[in-house]
């Protein structure tokens, strides 16, 4: 079951299950899905997806149906 982890006019942050291991979810808020706010978090998952660091969560997935990354 998703627990909400943060808020903000923009964004909701969940701890969830997704594909058997423990996640969290960046969504963004449906009436925040202005084509600059879809494009920064489309650059954030491609960012997020090309760094390989012990320090910085890697992005699994990008779900554009809702518009979250799963971390």
């Amino acid at each position: 079951m998703a627990e909400i982890a943060y808020e903000s006019a923009t964004t909701v942050v969940y701890r969830d299950e997704w594909r058997g291991q423990s996640v969290v979810r960046k969504q963004l808020r449906e009436q925040a899905q202005t084509p600059s706010a879809i494009a920064r978090y489309q650059r954030e998952y491609e960012l997020l997806r090309s760094l390989i660091s012990p320090y910085v969560c890697q992005a699994l997935a990008l779900e554009t149906s809702s518009w979250q990354i799963i971390y």
